[in-house]
């Protein structure tokens, strides 16, 4: 049996039924993302394994094969941080017994840890995190690779250097979200200020786990039992809360659908409305650090349902050559310029706009690779930040976009997907977004390449394959909503074009 796909009211698109549930999209939720090996490892530690006891369960269960920890898409940053946090966790609690798994994560770091050097996009913090798990561990006397140490720790150095001690502690940059790299180097009176009201440092359960082991704190433990009752099998997510996030992205594919809007969608609005500062948006409503990523989405999404909004709070995330997506930032995000170009074709001009669209096409043309595509630090998928520029060069620099979606179309796998080990329904669904969209909008492509894309979505067996953790945060990570609601968007744009252009079966208008 397929397996379902969504909502209670099916409706027919040649021939084929695609039942999909609504309600599960819509209804509230401070986002939703399945667990990972890193951020379960620190939480594991609290109490010698003792405070959640299910957390170190799962995550001794989730051992793999080969000795490793981490997502089954072979990215090494991931494989390798989640591996040192799982061993070290494991040897706090009790090395005896647990020493034939530690062995065979030591094991997997000697033979792989040198290959971080060879992908383009380290994991979030890793030149802050590596080189102080690699300290701990050498304190617990396992025999952990150093190679690489010396380098990361001046990295290390040399970010904390660049700001100012005074913000390390407010928790209104990025190295809040990574403070466990501090180790024991914390002042904990100044470190109690990184706890928010609701108990969490910068929306990181492994950041929360780090200060709650270091200073005692009734609303920390609270955050992390919230966080580990969202996948009710011990395991906890990269990040938590980022509503703003997930609803932003959500009504993002949902605009791309086309679909009516209902008062669920308006209550969204009114959320991502009221959450808009003078200084942007972060991934929650709760997030100390703001970035260009997340306040270019919201502004394009509101800019869409006709709220009123000033496109010149991007202005404060502008440099030079390009636009930073946090302050401090060791590597330039196309993706957030890709999404800041979006918003500023979509919203009300201001001034500057002319300037800033310009600054953004000229980042794009210099970051393309072979003249065709991209890729990005937030997600390992090319597809992903690609498909997005696809979208929003649209009528800006066509002749980019058209390259992008050669490349696009070439680049389809034999059956029907798009994206690296055989394909997958997340990278099909943003190569059929790209596609479509420039189809509507630019000039008419073959659908052939799009009709098989669709038809290995409605294949796939989501129940019986997990989809894979593409995302990029301290570990690699897949926000399922938001992947879901890109699926759904790009099935509903086909049914969408095929009902326009008079190719849809009687049965499905």
């Amino acid at each position: 049996m397929k397996a379902r796909l969504g909502i209670s009211v099916a409706w027919v698109m040649m021939d084929i039924r695609i039942p999909w549930e609504a309600e599960i999209w819509w209804g509230p939720s401070l986002g939703y993302m399945r667990g990972v090996a890193y951020d379960t490892a620190h939480v594991a530690r609290l109490g010698n394994g003792t405070v959640f006891p299910r957390s170190l369960i799962w995550l001794i269960s989730m051992q793999k094969p080969d000795g490793s920890w981490g997502e089954d898409y072979p990215y090494y940053h991931d494989r390798v941080i989640s591996t040192l946090a799982a061993i070290i966790a494991l040897a706090e609690i009790n090395p005896r017994k647990y020493e034939t798994r530690i062995m065979a994560g030591l094991d997997y770091l000697w033979e792989n840890a040198s290959k971080i050097r060879y992908e383009e996009h380290s994991t979030v913090g890793f030149e802050l995190l590596y080189p102080t798990l690699i300290e701990e561990a050498i304190q617990l006397r396992l025999d952990v690779p150093t190679f690489d140490l010396h380098y990361y720790a001046k990295l290390r150095d040399s970010k904390v250097r660049a700001i100012l001690s005074d913000l390390l502690y407010t928790g209104n940059t990025t190295l809040s979200f990574s403070a466990e790299f501090m180790g024991e180097n914390i002042d904990r009176k100044r470190a109690v200020r990184l706890f928010t009201d609701e108990g969490c440092v910068s929306n990181s359960p492994s950041a929360t786990a780090y200060l709650l082991n270091q200073i005692g704190n009734r609303r920390a433990l609270e955050y992390l039992e919230s966080v580990e009752r969202l996948n009710n099998n011990g395991s906890i997510a990269d990040v938590y809360p980022f509503e703003i996030f997930e609803k932003s992205w959500l009504l993002y594919n949902f605009i791309l659908a086309e679909q009516p809007v209902n008062d669920q969608i308006l209550l969204h609005i009114k959320y991502l409305k009221q959450c808009l500062t003078p200084s942007g948006v972060g991934i929650s409503r709760i997030s100390g650090a703001k970035d260009s990523d997340d306040t270019a989405v919201v502004l394009t999404v509101l800019c869409h349902f006709k709220q009123k909004v000033d496109v010149s709070v991007l202005e404060a995330f502008e440099a030079e050559d390009r636009f930073l997506c946090f302050y401090f930032e060791r590597d330039p995000s196309v993706s957030a310029n890709v999404h800041i170009l979006d918003a500023l074709k979509r919203c009300p001009k201001i001034p500057r706009t002319s300037d800033m669209i310009e600054k953004t096409v000229r980042f794009l043309k210099k970051t393309r690779i072979s003249k065709a595509y991209w890729k990005d630090k937030w997600h390992v998928s090319p597809y992903y930040v690609t498909s997005h520029a696809v979208i929003a060069l649209a009528g800006i620099d066509d002749e980019m976009a058209s390259s992008a979606v050669r490349w696009i179309l070439e680049s389809q796998n034999n059956n029907g997907s798009w994206g690296s080990n055989g394909g997958n329904p997340e990278e099909t669904a943003y190569a059929i977004q790209a596609l479509l969209y420039y189809h509507s909008n630019i000039e008419k492509i073959d659908l052939e390449p799009v009709k098989r894309g669709v038809k290995y979505l409605l294949d796939y067996d989501y129940y019986g394959k997990p989809m894979p953790a593409l995302w990029i945060g301290k570990g690699l990570y897949i926000p399922e909503t938001v992947v879901k609601s890109a699926i759904m968007s790009a099935l509903y744009m086909y049914r969408n074009v095929m009902r326009r252009e008079g190719k849809l079966c009687a049965s499905a208008k």
